[in-house]
């Protein structure tokens, strides 16, 4: 774990890109898990022509990192893409292939929630790929993953390659946006030393978003962008005891690790805070005791930052 070491692989490039489950083999173990998804993934392709583009190695790898669970803990920052622990997080056969079946979709026009490229860009050029959240949905995640090939030379001296390679500097960012039109800056990932770029954002709101990719030396690259949609949060009104005036709730389509406040009002103003909880599962259960027999007709309502 932690960065790469000088004079081998270049200064500081951060390790590993994904862990796995594995027991007291380490390693050994958890390297046949993602050796066995990225097998699964491009067997699925063999039959799937269209979906040939994950022959190329940093498609089927920015598909895997792309569908990678997060754990407890887990951090980035914009210039350091993964968390030093757990790279882009713990492997997901599920989420991957169902990344990879989504499909290529080009950049410059729209596309779907879920997909992914193979293309070229220029320094002069840059990529944008624009998606949209449905109104009336949420964005619980969304994860985007950027990577390409450093490019090793060939030492005829030494019948090897070159010391270090050179390293096409991508940026990658995301972007509120509205019919094609490029708004407020919502993350950035640029690492001038990794080959890999990534993004993970919690809660999006319903709306448009533009992802862009930017070089300074012409390359190939591959981009892997899942966003899991759920329903906005909600207030789930339970059983109900007439005589105590107690209220059995559930807050329910909440974002792990988002802050709530249920509130309460019997005449649409005057709101109460009643429950403020960070989430720590979808849903969360709260119970209203003994509402005043004056307010026995009311309205919940949930606030909360996306």
């Amino acid at each position: 774990r932690g960065g790469t070491v000088g004079g081998v692989d270049g200064a500081g490039r951060q390790k590993p890109d994904i862990v796995a489950p594995g027991n007291d083999a380490a390693t050994s173990y958890s390297t046949a898990n993602v050796s066995g998804m990225a097998a699964l993934l491009l067997g699925h392709a063999y039959d799937h022509p269209e979906l040939s583009q994950i022959y190329h190695p940093e498609v089927n790898k920015a598909i895997i990192m792309a569908g990678a669970t997060k754990e407890d803990g887990w951090a980035n920052t914009s210039s350091q893409p993964l968390d030093t622990v757990f790279g882009a997080g713990t492997a997901n056969v599920l989420n991957s292939f169902n990344l990879l079946t989504a499909g290529q979709h080009t950049a410059g026009a729209a596309v779907p929630a879920t997909g992914w490229d193979y293309a070229e860009v220029t320094p002069e050029t840059t990529a944008c790929y624009t998606f949209s959240v449905p109104g009336g949905e949420v964005a619980r995640s969304s994860s985007i993953v950027l990577t390409w090939f450093r490019q090793f030379g060939d030492n005829p001296a030494s019948n090897n390659f070159s010391d270090l390679p050179t390293l096409p500097d991508f940026k990658l960012r995301l972007y509120e946006s509205q019919l094609g039109t490029m708004g407020r800056l919502l993350a950035t990932s640029d690492s001038p030393i990794d080959n890999v770029e990534h993004l993970y954002l919690e809660g999006l709101p319903a709306g448009d978003y533009t992802i862009t990719a930017e070089t300074d030396t012409t390359s190939p690259y591959a981009i892997a962008w899942d966003n899991q949609l759920s329903g906005l949060p909600q207030v789930v009104i339970g059983a109900i005891d007439p005589m105590s005036g107690t209220v059995s709730l559930e807050l329910a389509n909440l974002v792990i690790g988002k802050s709530y406040t249920l509130q309460y009002s019997n005449e649409l103003s005057d709101w109460k805070n009643l429950f403020t909880v960070t989430a720590a599962a979808e849903s969360e259960p709260f119970t209203q005791m003994a509402v005043p027999m004056e307010s026995r007709s009311g309205f919940y309502r949930i606030i909360w930052t996306p």
